[in-house]
């Protein structure tokens, strides 16, 4: 195949154009795509020293799994805009001179090295799930991921494939349009004579960053690149893979018989269904496809998309049909509460022992039906389950009246485990049970705070 230039030399212009002038050699882009590189791995590994004095000075060997994610977030985190910038802009002026010289070849490449990239991601979030046992053993190697790592048993998805609670018919139905749709986008970049397009001028058979005009709006679709992923739609370099959310979700998934729940939106009702990890795998799957590949491969062919237009309206078209394709999935989906029963040891029952007194300064409150749950000190961590957020939230407008010296609480809906949660918050000395479908009455005293068994627990502050 020949050059850009060389197919240029050969062309007759219909007019003199300033878009019809001859692109710069070759050679300018690989000199300012080596520049650039040059500097990116500089940052780079600035950036990776700065992720070994934060990882040692936690006491942690900085060698095994720890190296090899620090390694992929320094190159991966888009959390340095000016790092951002320039690696970006550094690899997208090899594939302009790249182009140049061979259309096919270089598209080939760049696809190649975006999968290889995506795939580093991923294998990082997979080596974070492989290397802890919990929430609280993972060792963040990521400025961007501690901003959106909680341990927490609340996660929000920000696409369909994270939201479990979305319906699987739904699911399949956009990830199919979206896989179809990118098929089709990448393929109509090697169809043939497609490095061949018109000139702004409307000659015929102008290659692609052959002219001015064609190199110059390569360097535009670069710009429209970085605006989107570095931009608000991102919020501002969030990975569009979501690491944080799914490093979560497969830790959860650690614990035997996990459940998540969610508020369906519609009916206004709390909804429970058990974590399957298979289907957790197969969104996490499809989400690597459409977010972690299906994104790169389009977002680095934005600028190949600019430089073959020959009209303005092309280029806006190209740009927000490449960007709404992205975005076809994006979803602020439920927020999904995960938790899971308390694990036992052999031998062992949730009640507490005889050997095993609450300590000083508690009281404890037991039900037949219901769980053991602790009152302890006001300056204790406040230690609540999903179920019972939701209940003490209710009763909190309740806590007035008890203060001003009222026997009881009159009403708080729910079942024996919502009352017994809500009855654990508002409980004082003396409080004591009169029935499984009634709420504790109180002699008066100072409100304590609460910790339950039944599910995986968060701190509150």
């Amino acid at each position: 195949m020949p050059t850009a230039l060389e197919i240029y030399d050969e062309m007759e212009f219909l007019t003199n154009s300033l878009f019809n002038e001859r692109a710069p050699a070759p050679s300018v882009s690989f000199a300012i795509g080596g520049i650039l590189s040059a500097m990116g791995f500089i940052l780079w590994n600035f950036r990776l020293n700065k992720l070994r004095k934060q990882i040692e000075s936690m006491g942690l060997a900085f060698d095994g799994s720890l190296l090899v994610r620090a390694m992929i977030s320094a190159m991966v985190d888009e959390d340095d805009r000016f790092y951002a910038i320039v690696s970006f802009s550094a690899i997208s002026f090899l594939i302009l001179g790249g182009l140049q010289l061979n259309y096919v070849s270089t598209l080939l490449g760049m696809f190649g090295y975006y999968f290889f990239k995506a795939s580093l991601e991923a294998f990082r979030t997979l080596l974070g799930f492989w290397s802890a046992n919990d929430l609280s053993d993972v060792v963040i190697t990521s400025k961007r991921l501690k901003s959106e790592f909680h341990i927490s048993t609340e996660i929000q998805p920000l696409n369909i494939y994270g939201d479990l609670s979305a319906g699987t018919t739904m699911t399949a139905m956009v990830f199919v349009t979206q896989l179809i749709l990118i098929y089709l986008t990448i393929a109509s970049l090697f169809t043939e004579d497609a490095h061949l397009v018109y000139c702004w001028d409307w000659t015929d058979y102008c290659p692609v960053a052959g002219t001015l005009g064609s190199w110059s709006l390569y360097i535009l679709g670069i710009l429209s690149a970085m605006v989107y992923k570095l931009g608000p739609q991102t919020s501002f370099g969030h990975s569009p893979q979501n690491p944080a959310f799914w490093l979560q979700l497969f830790l959860a998934g650690k614990h035997k018989d996990s459940t998540f729940t969610w508020t369906d939106p519609i009916s206004n009702e709390t909804k429970t269904s058990k974590l399957y990890m298979y289907k957790v795998w197969l969104r996490y799957i499809m989400s690597f496809t459409i977010n972690g590949v299906g994104f790169h491969l389009l977002l680095h062919s934005l600028p190949v998309e600019v430089a073959r237009t020959n009209a303005f309206y092309d280029i806006v078209w190209a740009v927000y049909g490449m960007m709404w394709l992205v975005d076809m999935d994006y979803l602020w989906g439920n927020a999904l509460t995960i938790s899971h029963p308390v694990e036992k040891e052999e031998g062992k029952t949730d009640e507490i022992k005889a050997d095993k007194a609450p300590a000083e300064g508690t009281t404890k409150i037991s039900k037949a039906d219901a769980k053991t749950v602790e009152i302890v000190d006001t300056d204790d961590t406040v230690r609540v389950s999903a179920e019972a957020l939701k209940i003490i939230n209710e009763a909190r407008a309740k806590l007035d009246a008890l203060a001003k010296g009222e026997k009881s609480v009159t009403t708080v809906r729910g079942n024996a485990n919502h009352n017994l949660a809500a009855g654990a918050l508002l409980h004082v000395q003396g409080a004591s049970w009169e029935d499984e479908n009634k709420v504790p009455t109180s002699s008066g005293g100072d409100i304590k705070s609460v910790s339950t068994t039944d599910f995986s627990l968060v701190k509150l502050r």
